[in-house]
């Protein structure tokens, strides 16, 4: 009878796969997680294992209070599941990043004579040792047959072989596999020598890992789908593109400092639309009936049809500049266009609304009527403001939208 024990490196998983995810810890089921990966096999006395620094709030410090508070939630969630938490405190340094190319805007920075940022972040120190004499203890006292070890820490690899080799344990690694859209570099990815240096390798992907998201039940969230651009050098650069900007940032702000949920996700390619790569990417997030769906040009013509696919109920659907109408001579905006749009959306929707403008693009308007026939649609028609990007609007400021959501 093989007993199992979980060994969870949290600041190691926060990093590798909760910021990838975009999700908060307290939003992540580490139970369901673990009981997937001891699959039915005996649990071993403590057998799930929670490693993490601790939080200390700073006097006058909201986000340190912020952040201590949502710490406190996950121990006492974990704790509750018979968790054993295992803590070490953070370490505050003070860094210096010299301004340079690496550095967002760092031409403007340097205009205004600022050389140097300093920076004050926290790191954990001691946690890899507290894993690793966990792992040598556990296994001198035979409390473990094998060990699931959540971490792509290359300083545990000593304590591995120890057990392995002196002990004769077994040892399974988990790793992660989650691009990273905005920055391929920072893309989560496992690490190699634990594959040569433990006896059972498993690798989640981030479809894989969105599974153990929890359910929002009853709380209300927000997904922003945003257009597609034209110009594919410009908009694969972070520094140049716009067509996550314009007024997406400021909602989202606004609708978090409301405690409503928002997540904009970035779409594959958008200068090249293409619907099942747009849906394998949205889907990842969470809908239910409790959900505002929000698109911008393009990103409407996909929320619409995924809605008529999938047969979704949501809370709203709000249209900003929506579009159905491909340039002549672009097969992708072609496929991604034209397809018929399901009536049977107004059944499954709170309520659908459309905002256009007095001066939007002749085909803008046209597509707001080709909306307009089957969606029954509240229409809003605001002065001057385009096809509601930061060069037809003046701001990124949408204070009419913002009206809508609450």
């Amino acid at each position: 009878m093989e007993r199992i024990s979980v060994y969870i490196d949290g600041g190691n998983f926060y990093h590798l796969v909760i910021k990838k995810l975009d999700i908060e810890e307290n939003d992540f089921d580490f139970d369901v997680f673990a009981n997937l990966l001891i699959d039915g096999r005996t649990a071993s006395e403590s057998c799930k294992r929670f490693y993490k620094g601790s939080v200390r709030e700073k006097e006058g410090d909201l986000c340190s209070k912020q952040l201590m508070s949502k710490q406190t939630k996950l121990f006492t969630t974990l704790k509750k599941s018979g968790w054993d938490i295992k803590t070490s405190k953070l370490r505050t340094r003070v860094e210096e990043l010299i301004v340079d190319s690496r550095v967002f805007e760092y031409k403007k920075l340097k205009k205004i004579g600022l050389k140097t940022i300093h920076t004050e972040r926290m790191r954990e120190k001691g946690i890899d040792v507290k894993i690793a004499t966990d792992l040598l203890v556990g296994a001198f006292d035979n409390k473990y047959d094998t060990a699931i070890v959540v971490s792509s820490d290359s300083d545990l690899v000593p304590a591995i072989d120890w057990v392995r080799n002196r002990m004769k344990k077994k040892i399974e690694y988990i790793g992660f596999s989650i691009p990273d859209l905005k920055d391929p570099k920072k893309s989560t990815r496992p690490l190699m020598m634990m594959f040569s240096k433990t006896d059972v390798q498993r690798v989640f992907s981030d479809i894989e890992m969105s599974k153990f998201i929890k359910s929002p039940e009853n709380k209300l969230n927000c997904i922003i789908i945003h257009g597609c651009p034209s110009l594919k050098e410009k908009s694969m650069s972070p520094e140049t593109r716009t067509y996550d900007k314009h007024w997406i940032p400021w909602i989202k702000k606004e609708l978090l400092l409301k405690g409503i949920k928002t997540k904009t996700p970035l779409m594959p390619n958008p200068w090249e639309p293409d619907y099942e790569a747009f849906k394998k990417e949205f889907e990842k997030y969470p809908v239910s009936e409790n959900t505002i769906l929000i698109g911008h040009s393009c990103g409407c013509a996909f929320l619409v049809r995924w809605l008529g696919e999938s047969k979704q109920k949501i809370k709203k659907l709000i249209l900003v500049a929506p579009w159905k109408i491909p340039d002549k001579d672009d097969s992708f905006r072609e496929q991604f266009y034209v397809y018929p749009i399901d009536e049977t959306i107004n059944s499954r929707v709170g309520e659908i609304v459309m905002f256009t403008a007095d001066n939007e693009r002749e085909d803008g308007k046209k597509s707001v009527e080709i909306y307009k026939k089957t969606l029954n649609s509240k229409i809003i028609e605001l002065k001057g403001k385009g096809h509601y990007i930061f060069k037809d609007m003046g701001t990124e400021e949408l204070p009419e939208l913002l009206e809508e959501i609450d």
